[in-house]
């Protein structure tokens, strides 16, 4: 079973997500900020993080470069996924360029957004 950690200031939107994600057969982790995200992914075996860009504590991208410091090894080849309500072709390059898979825009399109997921972790 694959562990998700999903990171979003919504409530709403992690929710929503956790539900598809149980829908997909998966397990998932919440946190409403960076550093609830950097101290559950220091405690579990995360198959990917989803992640909002924009965050009042840290940014995704702050986050993403946080999780790729050199004392989480594991995390060097954890993919994440970013989600923004800003989502443009600037900030998908910025997205790929900073070693993100993705870039979806909120709200989330739900058969695209499933569609890589399912390709993304080999899911039926």
């Amino acid at each position: 079973m694959n562990t998700i950690l999903v990171v979003d200031d919504d409530r709403l939107l992690r929710e929503s997500l956790i539900e598809l994600l149980d829908d997909l057969g998966c397990h998932s982790l919440d946190a409403a900020n960076g550093d609830s995200a950097l101290a559950l992914f220091d405690l579990h075996a995360c198959d990917l993080v989803i992640s909002d860009v924009d965050m009042p504590d840290m940014s995704g991208f702050e986050l993403l470069a946080r999780l790729r410091l050199p004392q989480r090894q594991r995390a060097q080849t954890t993919p994440l996924i970013f989600l923004s309500a800003r989502a443009d072709d600037q900030l998908s390059r910025a997205a790929h360029a900073a070693g993100a898979v993705g870039l979806f825009p909120k709200p989330v399109p739900v058969a695209g957004f499933t569609s890589a997921l399912r390709g993304l972790l080999n899911l039926a």
